[in-house]
């Protein structure tokens, strides 16, 4: 992984850290309803095990 795509990395963990502290997580990760994205919650857990979050799509422990 490159500098930036790192750092980047760091900062949408920052991001979703900081959301999950004010109770946002998993259940508030939805789409517009005119937007069909099948199997979505499928995708959810795949994005999240490749973050490395839990499977309620908090930030979990740094490696």
């Amino acid at each position: 992984m490159g500098e930036f795509q790192y750092i980047g990395s760091e900062i949408v963990d920052m991001e979703r850290s900081f959301n999950n502290k004010r109770d946002f997580d998993a259940k508030d990760d939805i789409l517009p309803k005119r937007v069909n994205v099948p199997n979505m919650e499928k995708e959810l857990q795949v994005y999240y095990d490749l973050r490395g979050w839990t499977k309620d799509g908090r930030v979990g422990k740094k490696k």
